[in-house]
Protein backbone atom coordinates (compact mmCIF):
# COMPACT_ATOMS: atom_id res chain seq x y z
CA UNK A 1 0.00 0.00 0.00
CA UNK A 2 1.50 3.69 -1.21
CA UNK A 3 -0.61 6.40 0.46
CA UNK A 4 2.23 8.80 -0.31
CA UNK A 5 1.46 9.58 -3.75
CA UNK A 6 -0.10 13.11 -5.07
CA UNK A 7 -1.09 11.93 -7.91
CA UNK A 8 -3.52 8.61 -8.97
CA UNK A 9 -0.72 6.12 -10.71
CA UNK A 10 -1.66 3.01 -13.37
CA UNK A 11 1.90 1.33 -14.97
CA UNK A 12 1.87 1.80 -18.44
CA UNK A 13 1.55 -2.25 -18.37
CA UNK A 14 -1.62 -1.94 -16.66
CA UNK A 15 -2.85 0.79 -19.16
CA UNK A 16 -2.15 -1.51 -22.23
CA UNK A 17 -3.86 -4.65 -20.82
CA UNK A 18 -6.70 -2.93 -19.83
CA UNK A 19 -7.23 -2.33 -24.41
CA UNK A 20 -8.94 1.14 -23.85
CA UNK A 21 -9.56 3.27 -26.33
CA UNK A 22 -9.07 6.56 -24.03
CA UNK A 23 -6.49 8.91 -25.56
CA UNK A 24 -3.24 9.64 -23.39
CA UNK A 25 -2.63 13.44 -22.52
CA UNK A 26 0.73 14.90 -22.03
CA UNK A 27 1.92 15.11 -18.54
CA UNK A 28 1.72 18.15 -16.50
CA UNK A 29 5.34 19.91 -15.45
CA UNK A 30 4.63 19.54 -12.06
CA UNK A 31 3.87 15.71 -12.40
CA UNK A 32 6.82 15.65 -14.87
CA UNK A 33 9.27 16.96 -12.01
CA UNK A 34 7.80 14.53 -9.13
CA UNK A 35 8.26 11.07 -11.39
CA UNK A 36 10.59 11.04 -14.32
CA UNK A 37 8.79 8.26 -15.94
CA UNK A 38 5.48 9.92 -16.12
CA UNK A 39 4.83 9.50 -19.73
CA UNK A 40 1.73 11.14 -20.22
CA UNK A 41 -2.28 10.99 -18.33
CA UNK A 42 -5.34 9.66 -18.99
CA UNK A 43 -8.63 10.94 -17.68
CA UNK A 44 -12.14 9.63 -16.70
CA UNK A 45 -11.00 5.92 -16.42
CA UNK A 46 -13.67 4.21 -14.59
CA UNK A 47 -12.00 1.24 -13.11
CA UNK A 48 -13.75 -1.85 -11.32
CA UNK A 49 -12.64 -4.45 -9.16
CA UNK A 50 -14.42 -8.17 -8.45
CA UNK A 51 -14.44 -9.03 -5.28
CA UNK A 52 -17.13 -11.72 -3.42
CA UNK A 53 -18.14 -12.80 -7.09
CA UNK A 54 -19.14 -9.07 -7.98
CA UNK A 55 -17.86 -6.34 -9.94
CA UNK A 56 -18.08 -3.00 -8.24
CA UNK A 57 -16.79 0.15 -9.27
CA UNK A 58 -14.00 1.66 -8.04
CA UNK A 59 -16.46 4.80 -6.89
CA UNK A 60 -19.98 5.39 -8.25
CA UNK A 61 -20.11 9.01 -8.91
CA UNK A 62 -17.08 10.00 -10.96
CA UNK A 63 -14.51 8.73 -13.32
CA UNK A 64 -11.13 8.84 -12.23
CA UNK A 65 -7.92 10.75 -13.44
CA UNK A 66 -4.68 8.51 -13.62
CA UNK A 67 -0.77 9.33 -14.48
CA UNK A 68 0.52 7.04 -16.52
CA UNK A 69 3.93 6.02 -15.63
CA UNK A 70 6.80 3.12 -17.30
CA UNK A 71 7.99 1.86 -13.96
CA UNK A 72 5.69 2.53 -10.74
CA UNK A 73 6.38 0.82 -7.21
CA UNK A 74 2.45 -0.75 -8.14
CA UNK A 75 0.83 -1.37 -10.78
CA UNK A 76 -2.47 1.05 -9.51
CA UNK A 77 -2.15 3.52 -6.64
CA UNK A 78 -5.08 5.44 -5.87
CA UNK A 79 -3.20 9.26 -5.01
CA UNK A 80 -3.48 11.59 -1.67
CA UNK A 81 -6.52 13.63 -3.37
CA UNK A 82 -9.05 10.69 -3.96
CA UNK A 83 -8.23 9.31 -0.55
CA UNK A 84 -8.91 12.64 1.16
CA UNK A 85 -12.25 13.78 -0.85
CA UNK A 86 -13.66 10.12 -0.01
CA UNK A 87 -13.06 10.14 3.34
CA UNK A 88 -11.37 6.93 3.45
CA UNK A 89 -10.39 5.56 6.56
CA UNK A 90 -7.18 2.75 6.51
CA UNK A 91 -6.80 0.36 9.65
CA UNK A 92 -5.02 -2.61 10.02
CA UNK A 93 -5.14 -5.64 12.27
CA UNK A 94 -3.69 -8.85 12.54
CA UNK A 95 -7.22 -10.12 11.94
CA UNK A 96 -8.29 -8.65 9.31
CA UNK A 97 -7.92 -4.84 6.83
CA UNK A 98 -11.00 -2.90 6.63
CA UNK A 99 -10.75 -0.15 4.37
CA UNK A 100 -14.29 2.31 4.68
CA UNK A 101 -15.33 5.26 2.77
CA UNK A 102 -18.33 7.83 2.17
CA UNK A 103 -19.40 6.03 -0.69
CA UNK A 104 -21.00 4.09 2.06
CA UNK A 105 -18.99 0.71 1.42
CA UNK A 106 -16.87 -1.82 3.88
CA UNK A 107 -14.52 -3.53 2.12
CA UNK A 108 -12.95 -6.37 4.16
CA UNK A 109 -9.65 -8.23 2.61
CA UNK A 110 -8.10 -11.27 4.08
Amino acid sequence: MDISSKFNIISKSLFDRLGTDHGIRPTCDPVKNLYKDAIGEINCLDLQFHYKGKWQSLDGTDANDFEIRKNPTFDLVLGQGWLWVHEVKIRFNPDARIVRSIIGRTHEYD
